[in-house]
């Protein structure tokens, strides 16, 4: 899978970045939106019924708050991941809108979470959406959107992610795609989030700053374009982005399927691929390890 998935990728954001000359700060779309597309067509293909409602993939309360060190690591350094690539202002400003977005999604899935669970919060919601403002916010993130800018957006991405966790993720199974750790909801939506905002705010004039960062990554340096042109060319790259995913994970899926690719017979058992030392802790082993998975992702 790493094998397929990585190059497609990379072919993807060379193709984005210097042919299309998309904006890719904060990589929301040529990492999060592609990894998840990605991800769940080969669910797609792989699914067989006997992994639905598998007692093994139930996560419980204790684990998953230990989880949460690992959603607050993540908060803390999401601003590194969006400004890696940015310089001199751009920078700033991609640290400053990435902290502003999180803390409004931290804000906006406190609420939907409230609001679903009539005064209570799930710990699910918790654990995952609170840090999908940072997506969110990635393609725009080095662009001057205003702290307003980015509360907006944060705070939508927390609510819709709540949203879909809630209604969207029970219904994915009917369609043969088992999203184990709400991939979905926690990169594929904010990731085109993400994009159709880096859409908007290239055509609403120069403020975004689109044009001035086309120098280093297009042939002419930009020359040649206008807001209106900059917006079209950021959707070809997320169409692209989403077209190369699915077929790229489609290939996968059928090469796994091959007689030659060792599929585990039984989904989320850690006696699979690991000793365990005692059997009496292998309930607690299988529990902990789909919570540390969820954090992982």
């Amino acid at each position: 899978m790493a094998f397929i998935g990585v190059p497609i990728q990379i072919v993807n954001e060379w193709i984005g970045t210097r042919l299309l000359c998309a904006s890719g700060a904060g990589e929301s779309m040529y990492v999060h939106t592609f990894g998840a597309y990605f991800g769940l067509t080969v669910v797609f293909v792989l699914h067989h019924s006997n992994s639905i409602d598998c007692p093994d993939e139930k996560s419980r309360y204790t684990p998953d708050i230990y989880s949460m060190i690992g959603t607050k690591f993540l908060f803390c350094f999401w601003p590194s991941f969006n400004a890696g690539d940015e310089t001199g202002t751009n920078r700033l400003y991609a640290v400053t809108n990435t902290y502003v977005s999180i803390c409004a999604s931290v804000v906006g899935a406190f609420l939907m979470s409230s609001l679903l669970k009539r005064g209570k919060f799930d710990m699910i919601h918790i654990q995952n959406f609170t840090l999908v403002g940072g997506v969110a916010v990635g393609t725009v993130s080095g662009s001057n959107i205003g702290l307003h800018g980015a509360m907006m957006i944060g705070t939508l991405a927390g609510m819709i992610s709540v949203v879909g966790f809630h209604f969207l993720l029970p219904k994915l199974k009917q369609y043969r795609i088992h999203d184990t750790c709400d991939v979905n909801n926690l990169h594929s939506i904010p990731g085109l989030t993400a994009g159709v905002v880096g859409i908007i705010v290239a055509s609403i004039g120069n403020r975004s700053g689109y044009l001035n960062s086309l120098t280093d990554v297009c042939r002419d340096g930009g020359k040649s374009r206008n807001n209106s042109t900059q917006s079209a060319y950021q959707a070809a790259a997320l169409g692209l982005t989403f077209g190369m995913a699915v077929v790229g994970g489609l290939i996968t899926g059928f090469m796994l399927r091959l007689p030659i690719s060792a599929q585990k017979e039984r989904d989320f058992d850690d006696e699979e691929g690991w000793h365990l030392p005692e059997e009496n802790i292998k309930d607690n082993n299988n529990m902990f390890g789909a919570n540390i998975a969820r954090t992982a992702l």
